[in-house]
């Protein structure tokens, strides 16, 4: 229950409520009463606790105004949008709504009006507390729906408490005093909140076409930036390719002065593998994909290699190539591209004596759902010799494949039944 104390003629009303005596300022504005609380009370020991409702869309934000608030012993309702701010204001009208302005499926304003035109509603506070609306113009049609406050986000915590305290008390004055709310003719709200609508857009328009003009930018130098690297990568390629020709061409050079036949064949197999390696440097630098090979044309490339350079009948000795559209990346394609060099080179120099007959398979499959590569290189030739673990083996070709397939994470089996067989998975 309120008493009041008017100090004659002056400016001061003292207010009675609880037995609690609180000094105002106050002023006539517009034939209305108008207060301001006087400065120096602790009005956090002199204000009810409030039972608060916030509408606010960013789960952040109303967080942060529910630890706020409960801090100062408030009881916080809050909801993300104006429907269900209005469902619970419905259900139980709270002591004071807080409301952002732009929220999905009913905004602010919106539900600013509803609240003010609706009978049980209309004499709760309500607070705008905004960070995209922030003009004098979004101010004054929030106030002219019937808003008590408008503020703008962030506000410092202890005036922003102040103000809802503020708002709380001069709404028990109402019923005391002729401060009654003209709602907006449906028209004339209809045309402001229009208006308010279309410079908001206009304002999140001029600022995407910045940020789309910011980013287009920023992507084009990116694609510059990839288009450079991926010249520079081509150019790497092509000189690594280059130097391990080089390497090839002096390789062979030397062999000419070379008449021992270990020693001549020691030095083919290095060209060998040097050319393998120069191959997939090769591929990748005429590739327009720089991060993978199509292993099957490389395949044909290496094993026609190792045909000329072992000298194969191919009427003698048929070559099978059973491969996938397998793409490798330089990673996978190297220890690959050697290991096939090793087996293919060890089957032409040792499965078939000169001038039997017989073939060679080379088959690469992918398997999509374990993501797993299964290379098998076989014969029908000569087996693998029983009492010989290609594991131990002192035999330089043997150790690379064993040690490539490690390289590649993978598995490595040997088939002496019905010639060689090595499976590898990888």
């Amino acid at each position: 229950m309120f008493t009041f104390d008017f100090y004659g003629t002056g400016a001061s009303i003292q207010i009675v409520h609880l037995g609690k005596r609180v000094l105002y300022d106050y002023d006539v504005v517009d034939g209305c009463l108008s207060f301001l609380w006087k400065k120096g009370v602790n009005f956090n020991n002199l204000v009810d606790k409030m039972n608060v409702l916030i509408a606010e869309d960013n789960e952040e934000s109303r967080y942060l105004l529910k630890k706020l608030l409960k801090g100062y012993g408030h009881e916080i309702t809050a909801v993300p949008n104006g429907v269900e701010a209005l469902e619970q204001a419905m259900a139980q009208p709270p002591d004071i709504i807080v409301s952002d302005i732009m929220m999905p499926e009913m905004d602010g304003f919106q539900l600013c009006q509803e609240c003010k035109q609706n009978e049980h509603l209309k004499d709760i506070p309500f607070i705008f507390y905004t960070a995209t609306y922030t003009s004098n113009e979004d101010e004054k049609f929030a106030l002219s729906l019937g808003a008590d406050a408008f503020i703008l986000k962030p506000a410092e915590p202890d005036i922003f408490v102040r103000k809802l305290s503020e708002e709380f008390e001069k709404a028990k004055l109402k019923p005391l005093v002729s401060d009654k709310i003209v709602p907006l003719e449906p028209s004339h709200y209809l045309t402001e909140y229009s208006k308010r609508i279309v410079a908001k857009l206009e304002s999140k328009i001029a600022q995407l076409d910045i940020e789309i003009a910011e980013r287009k930018r920023a992507e084009e130098n990116v694609r510059q930036s990839l288009l450079e690297k991926e010249v520079m990568l081509k150019e790497i390629h092509h000189r690594v390719k280059n130097n391990m020709q080089v390497i090839s061409s002096l390789l062979n050079l030397q062999a000419g002065y070379i008449e021992d036949e270990r020693a001549l064949d020691l030095f083919k197999e290095c060209q060998n593998r040097v050319r393998t390696m120069s191959l997939i440097h090769e591929r990748l630098y005429q590739a327009e994909d720089l991060a993978s090979i199509n292993f099957t044309e490389y395949i044909r490339r290496l094993t026609g290699n190792l045909l000329v350079v072992y000298r194969i009948d191919t009427g003698i000795i048929k070559l099978n190539i059973y491969v996938e559209d397998v793409f490798l990346d330089i990673n996978k394609s190297i220890p690959c591209g050697l290991i096939i060099n090793e087996l293919v080179s060890n089957v032409f120099k040792h499965a078939f004596p000169e001038g039997s007959e017989g073939e060679v398979s080379i088959t690469l499959t992918e398997d999509k759902v374990d993501k797993k590569y299964t290379l098998i290189v076989s014969d029908d030739g000569v087996s693998f010799p029983e009492g010989l673990d290609f594991r131990e083996t002192e035999t330089l070709g043997m150790r690379l494949v064993n040690i490539l397939t490690e390289q590649l994470h993978g598995t490595i089996e040997l088939d002496r039944s019905g010639g060689t067989s090595f499976k590898i998975v990888f």
